[in-house]
């Protein structure tokens, strides 16, 4: 037969209350880990697997993702609106359309 012991963390040292803690959390997450995995493989929903997938994957700039031309596209709009070239949305639309 197995002895029950029963911890109180309060009275134990510090160091050791800390490094215990620890273990019990790292536990844990492990075990959270394992169940979400046995979650997933059962899991047949795109949508689901998508987002999963972006809070996963590393987010990326945008702006890595642009050309070289589309940057300087970029560059001279930022310019042209510092000069004070620029227009007013009502104006665009009415150029536009």
């Amino acid at each position: 037969p197995h002895e029950q012991i029963s911890l109180k963390f309060d009275s134990l040292p510090i160091q050791f209350n800390i490094e215990l803690k620890k273990i019990i959390i790292s536990q844990s997450i492990e075990v959270r880990k394992l169940s979400i995995l046995e979650y997933l493989a059962d899991v047949d929903d795109e949508a689901i697997i998508i987002q999963i997938e972006n809070i996963l994957k590393p987010k990326i700039d945008f702006w890595d993702e642009l050309t070289e031309e589309q940057k300087e596209s970029i560059r001279r709009g930022e310019k042209d609106f510092e000069d004070g070239r620029k227009v007013s949305f009502k104006d665009f639309l009415e150029e536009v359309f």
